[in-house]
């Protein structure tokens, strides 16, 4: 995506970036006006990642901070599924790995947050 290049290329020139979180979408883990640290994937890039890790991604709009709920390997182009812990039910339109920017460091889900969501799956969408 044209708009994720210069910050790709800061990232990667820098290795990390500050983003300031914008939306409630993943309160109360990240408050509107946090800071949160964005490193560049890993060598091997969206198979390093699992479920619950935090990533920063453009949606076609806006820069966006939600976690990674699952990998979706038989579509081509690869693409991810992230959700909100607002929304942890519903998955958002589906990310290609060309608009990851990035996976948040220095800030995790907290095992109760990753139970509690679980749980919701669970309960729901069995329902």
């Amino acid at each position: 995506m044209n708009e994720m290049g210069p910050l790709k290329e800061i990232l990667q020139r820098t290795g990390s970036l500050k983003c300031r979180i914008s939306s409630d979408s993943m309160t109360p883990l990240l408050r509107v006006g946090a800071m949160v640290l964005v490193e560049p994937l890993g060598e091997n890039g969206w198979e390093e990642l699992r479920r619950f890790d935090l990533l920063v991604f453009h949606d076609g709009k806006d820069l966006m901070c939600h976690f990674l709920w699952t990998k979706n390997r038989l579509r081509t182009p690869v693409t991810l599924s992230t959700r909100s812990l607002k929304r942890c039910l519903v998955d958002d339109p589906p990310v290609t790995t060309e608009q990851i920017l990035g996976v948040v460091r220095g800030t995790r889900l907290s095992l109760r947050h990753k139970m509690g969501v679980l749980f919701k799956n669970l309960i729901f969408r069995s329902a």
